[in-house]
């Protein structure tokens, strides 16, 4: 090949991916941004106590991205696989600083701090992420309905279910906006989920 013939070679081959670059920068200006997610309610103020004793407050929370779930650690129902789905969003995002997971209980006589701090054992790996809650009870339950706008009621005396309570778990943002729900018994949801709450992180919500 001739000097001339190389350097045409080397001229083409630069304007060829310089006209890439152009390109996809185009295709990606023209794609149609998604629509932020609705904000679905705002969460008042609490204060709980965390599974370490000590004690845990909305303002924790602040400025991070992060699900809540609700269980107890005596149920033989759906609680083992709400846990096991927040733990599969604890691992999705090791990698987005900001995410926490906020794990209620509804069983707050049973689930001491002590209780939980040995059921979190079992379930978490990251424990500056992902906290164990319980309280007073009429507190607890006043949030999740008035607050998180879920259900939740005495179940039966006996079987799986003593408590009877929502299986949702909900996207919050760091200045406390309800962002989205989803069933985390479905794997599908679950995935969404991830993939909001990443989104939701990236935005700085």
């Amino acid at each position: 090949m001739t000097r001339v013939a190389h350097e045409r070679l080397l001229w083409f081959t630069l304007v060829a991916g310089l006209m890439g670059v152009v390109v996809s920068g185009v295709f990606a200006l023209l794609q149609p941004k998604p629509e932020p997610l609705p904000v679905r309610a705002r969460l008042p103020e609490f204060q709980f106590t965390r599974e370490t004793g000590e004690p845990f407050r909305s303002s924790d929370l602040a400025g991070h991205t992060w699900v809540a779930g609700f269980v107890f650690t005596r149920c033989q129902g759906i609680c083992p696989r709400l846990a096991q789905s927040m733990a599969a969003l604890e691992e999705q995002l090791q990698d987005v600083p900001s995410f926490r997971l906020v794990a209620f209980t509804v069983d707050p006589e049973y689930d001491t701090p002590e209780v939980l701090a040995a059921y979190a054992k079992t379930h978490r790996t990251a424990p500056a992420r992902w906290t164990f809650v319980t309280g007073n009870r009429p507190e607890l339950w006043q949030l999740i309905g008035d607050g998180f706008l879920l259900g939740v009621a005495e179940g039966a005396e006996t079987g799986d279910e003593l408590i009877v309570h929502s299986p949702k778990l909900v996207l919050v943002d760091g200045r406390g906006n309800i962002r989205g729900y989803y069933d985390g018994l479905e794997p599908e949801d679950v995935e969404q989920l991830a993939k909001d709450a990443r989104r939701l992180a990236s935005e700085g919500s």
